[in-house]
């Protein structure tokens, strides 16, 4: 059987002055609305080069972009109409993710009003007071327009990400069995490593399993790719820089990177900062706070991207996943917040927000004999709910 083909492609240096180039009109003899079948391969072509200004560019050239632009633009008047900070070169982008694929579009859509909303009415803390965060960001200098822009376009680097990595469509089972067979055969070198990395420490082939159950790490960031590809696929893949010791969770994190290179060479440097940070892979010290001293909330503008960020890709479906259940997430929201990746007050905030969701599962579940004995109950809801309830009671 075929292997699934997998590639990815390094950035490239950026052009310069890149934004002050002028977009056409759509020109005579461009593919626009005249051969579909002969603009899709021809597009295809295009986002080969795996380099956003390189698409850009080739798009402006061959007539393809300004109608795409339009086409957006009408796609999204009614999710956007309030969005009247959207300048033509934020059009560009979202063109060209449209264009791209479009799930990661409506996911970017879908984040920004996920923000949006939580950014915009009142949050109530521990004590029962009022915090509306909008207000706390301009204090800190950043205007909402350059967050909501964050928000829309935090993953505009993944049109940098091959389209068979950006869907990949192995799930969590598929992957496991593929770990557990390179263990069983004893070739555990690269997930040692891999596994070194990821927790700091020191790992042995028997600890693997344990290790990643308490480190929350999955096979997807351990499996080398050089498992799933095909001789030709591997060779194509370490032209482009990169390993076949690299993981398809390897290869996924370099948007961010892209995103913020892409952002500040548009010349959005507040909104390429915050991207960059999204996720922040790199471990990097978060510079835009928000601080409010009489609350004791220190709240990163980075989190509120990634709270909505994870919590609208978990709920929704993915090809190698069903969409989760409401206290499921909230519950990976609590798990990234203890592990330190998102500030403990802000998800606090972000919880007590959602629960209205599911008030009343929630309290039935936490007067239940269920929810008092969580650890030998099968009931999934009951143990989600008993986590949110301690994470909240916690200090």
């Amino acid at each position: 059987m075929r292997r699934p083909h997998f590639f990815t492609q390094m950035p490239r240096d950026l052009f310069e002055d890149p934004i002050q180039q002028v977009i056409p009109k759509k020109e005579v003899g461009s593919f626009e609305d005249e051969n579909p079948e002969q603009e899709s391969i021809e597009l295809e072509k295009i986002f080969s080069s795996g380099d956003y200004w390189m698409i850009r560019k080739e798009m402006q050239s061959k007539g393809l972009l300004a109608g795409r632009i339009e086409k957006a633009r009408n796609d999204c008047e009614n999710s956007l109409e309030k969005a009247t900070f959207l300048e033509e070169k934020d059009w560009e982008m979202l063109a060209i993710l449209k264009v791209y694929d479009q799930s990661t579009f409506e996911h970017c859509l879908a984040t920004y009003r996920i923000a949006k909303e939580k950014v915009e009415k009142p949050l109530v803390n521990e004590k029962g007071d009022f915090i509306v965060l909008s207000e706390k960001m301009k204090q800190e200098g950043v205007s909402l327009d350059q967050f909501y822009r964050t928000c829309l376009l935090h993953d505009i680097g993944k049109v940098e990400i091959p389209r068979t990595i950006l869907n990949n469509s192995i799930d969590e089972e598929n992957w496991n069995s593929i770990l557990d067979q390179m263990i069983a055969r004893g070739d555990t070198d690269t997930i040692i490593k891999k596994m070194n990395k990821l927790t700091g420490r020191k790992n042995s082939p028997e600890e693997i399993r344990v290790s990643m159950k308490n480190n929350n790490i999955r096979a997807i960031s351990l499996v080398p790719l050089s498992e799933i590809l095909s001789p030709e696929e591997l060779e194509d893949l370490e032209s482009k820089g990169f390993s076949g010791d690299d993981s398809l969770g390897d290869v996924m994190k370099r948007h961010e990177l892209s995103s913020r290179r892409i952002l500040e060479g548009t010349g959005f440097v507040t909104e390429g900062e915050l991207a960059g940070q999204h996720h922040n892979y790199q471990k990097e010290e978060i510079k835009r706070k928000i601080t409010v001293d009489n609350l004791r909330l220190s709240a990163e503008m980075s989190d509120i991207l990634r709270l909505a960020d994870v919590e609208q890709a978990l709920e929704s479906k993915r090809p190698y996943r069903e969409e989760l259940p409401k206290m499921t997430v909230l519950t990976i929201l609590i798990q990234q917040s203890e592990s330190g990746m998102i500030g403990r007050d802000i998800t606090k905030l972000w919880i007590r927000d959602e629960l209205s969701n599911v008030e009343e599962e929630y309290k039935v579940c936490i007067k239940s004999r269920d929810a008092l004995s969580f650890q030998e109950s099968e009931n999934n809801k009951c143990k989600d709910a008993f986590v949110i309830k301690k994470f909240l009671e916690s200090n």
